[in-house]
């Protein structure tokens, strides 16, 4: 029986960092004390934009991605999209469904795909951080239907959002590409043929749509659990009254009020952001723009998705940046070659109303039977969750 080596201790953070995550539990303890309703609307607004729209419209392509490489259905594809993924991204022909999903399914469809790229051995942890620059995407689901059809009433609006944001993806894409080229080019190294993890063989089909499942509740209770803490705390962060404050500085500092109003929240969750840019009436490039940049919730979710592979956070962040320069050009430049507003119209789309803006949560009204079928999906993402778990503790335990 082999012996069990003791793991190393922890070693204690830094004076400096320490006296920061002291700083940052106080104020957090302290501000969920002084608005205990705050935090509690916000994580039930938090908690219906999950079962209501986040869920049903992304679930499905998480498992569809995670398929796509357990059942290695991406390696019988690559002679296929080998060419288009080669040429134009610099990557191998197995990712052509992963960045394909990652344009349709939303945002963290994409990263599913690519970290299951990477536990198979398909991908280098240097070629999975890459297409993280640009595999991450906002989906039809939410760009036609909850941007344009439920916050400003245009179905062709939502679709030319869609169309920027996909566009600056593949140029993204094609950059970085680029840019992996010259420098190997420079450092005279060879195009790598295989990923830095041993290759694995793919999975039947039950044993890959059981694992795809599993896999696709842990990253849907993930992409949940972020989203229903940045709604708490932005709810604690308008209650306080701090966004007004952080609004009056812009507004000061010379950026319109529109924009202004729109921009934090734009920037900590993309869901009530757009809810309050529609609100507030802010420029349509600016959302177009915030929809690529994808606000820091999505960042925060994309990242722990992606710990298997350690991207480097700087290069992600910048990614992000030249996405929502990209899709706010590409969004401008179609805005005005296709207009999406009939004339006459205008006015019906941007008006005022007395009634409550709920920020982002497109489901907050929605019948009661589709928030029961969402409630009952997620408890069975949980089940099946759970059991994957056992059956993997049960496979350990044989092994030892």
């Amino acid at each position: 029986m082999e012996s069990v080596k003791p793991s190393p201790a922890p070693s204690r953070p830094s004076k400096k960092r320490g006296l920061f995550l002291l700083s940052f539990a106080v104020l957090a303890a302290v501000l969920l004390l002084c608005f205990p309703e705050a935090s509690a609307q916000g994580a039930l607004q938090g908690l219906t934009f999950c079962l209501g729209t986040l869920l049903p419209s992304t679930f499905p392509f998480l498992v569809l991605s995670a398929f796509c490489v357990q059942s290695g259905l991406s390696r019988w594809l690559e002679p296929l999209f080998a060419p288009v993924t080669r040429t134009l991204f610099s990557l191998p022909g197995c990712c052509g469904p992963t960045i394909l999903l990652g344009l349709l399914g939303g945002y963290p469809a994409g990263v599913r795909g690519i970290a299951a790229l990477y536990r198979q051995g398909s991908v280098t942890a240097g070629q999975a951080a890459r297409m993280l620059g640009f595999c991450v995407n906002a989906g039809p689901a939410f760009t036609i239907s909850v941007i344009g059809a439920g916050l400003y009433g245009n179905l062709w609006l939502g679709c030319l959002i869609f169309f920027s944001v996909s566009g600056a993806s593949l140029l993204l894409g094609i950059l970085l590409g680029g840019w992996d080229r010259l420098r190997r080019r420079k450092a005279s190294r060879p195009e790598p043929t295989s990923g830095s993890l041993p290759a694995s063989a793919p999975l039947p089909f039950g044993e890959a749509l059981t694992a795809s499942a599993a896999d696709a509740a842990r990253g849907m209770l993930n992409a949940c659990c972020f989203v229903i803490l940045f709604s708490a705390c932005l709810s604690i962060l308008h209650t306080a009254g701090i966004t007004v404050l952080l609004f009056r500085g812009m507004h000061a500092a010379g950026i319109p009020a529109t924009a202004a109003a729109s921009l934090f929240p734009l920037f900590w969750e993309i869901g009530s952001g757009a809810a309050d840019a529609c609100a507030f009436g802010a420029p349509l490039a600016l959302v177009g723009g915030a929809v690529g940049f994808g606000g820091l919730c999505i960042h925060f979710q994309i990242l722990s998705m992606a710990s298997g592979f350690h991207p480097p956070r700087l290069p992600f962040f910048l990614s992000r940046l030249l996405h929502a320069l990209f899709s706010a050009g590409f969004l401008l430049a179609l805005l005005s070659l296709f207009p999406p507003f009939p004339l006459g119209e205008e006015t019906a789309v941007f008006h005022n109303t007395a009634s409550a803006l709920q920020g982002g949560l497109s489901a907050t009204h929605a019948p009661p039977i589709r928030a029961a079928a969402a409630a009952a999906a997620l408890l069975a993402l949980c089940i099946v969750l759970v059991a994957g778990g056992i059956r993997k503790s049960k496979g350990n335990r044989k092994i030892r």
